[in-house]
C-alpha cells in the first residue's frame, strides 16, 4: 500500500508509518504498567526505523504539528483513540520526533479511517505526519 503526501507542497513534512495498532483507552488502563512501557518501547523502535530510513530531522525546540491517522477495522471513540496514543506521543519525545507534548510545542489532531480487512496489506497502522508551524 502507498500512502501519498497530501502535503507536498510544504517543504518541511514528515510522513512516518507504524505498523501498530493505537489501543482503546479502555485496554490500556487495565494493563499492567509493564505491558504499556513495552508498548511505548515498541513504538519508539518504529519511530526511531522510520526516522533513520526517511533521513527525517530531529525536533528542534520549536513547535511542531502532528497528526495522527489510525487505519483500522473499526472506529474507537475520540476519548479512547486520545487516550490511547498517550504512548505513542511520549514515544516521539523519546525519540526527538516532537521537542514535548506540551501545547507550547506541539498541535495535535487525531483520525480515524477504517479499512475492509480484504482490501488492506495490514490489518492495522498509524501514519504520523509531522510539520513546522
Amino acid at each position: 500500500m502507498e500512502l501519498k503526501n497530501q502535503h507536498s507542497d510544504k517543504i518541511d513534512s514528515d510522513i512516518l508509518v507504524v505498523p501498530i495498532q493505537i489501543q482503546s483507552a479502555n485496554k490500556i488502563l487495565k494493563q499492567h504498567w509493564a505491558v504499556r512501557s513495552r508498548a511505548k518501547k515498541e513504538y519508539a523502535l518504529f519511530i526511531r526505523n522510520q526516522m533513520k530510513l526517511k533521513n527525517i530531522k530531529k525536533a528542534e525546540c520549536k513547535k511542531y504539528k502532528i497528526k495522527i491517522i489510525s487505519y483500522r477495522a473499526r472506529k474507537l471513540d475520540y476519548d479512547n483513540l486520545v487516550l490511547g496514543c498517550k504512548g505513542l506521543l511520549d514515544a516521539m519525545i523519546d525519540e526527538n520526533l516532537i521537542w514535548d507534548d506540551s501545547p507550547d510545542y506541539v498541535d495535535v489532531t487525531y483520525e480515524q479511517n477504517t479499512q475492509k480487512k480484504e482490501r488492506f496489506a495490514l490489518k492495522t497502522l498509524t501514519v504520523i505526519v509531522r510539520e513546522n508551524i
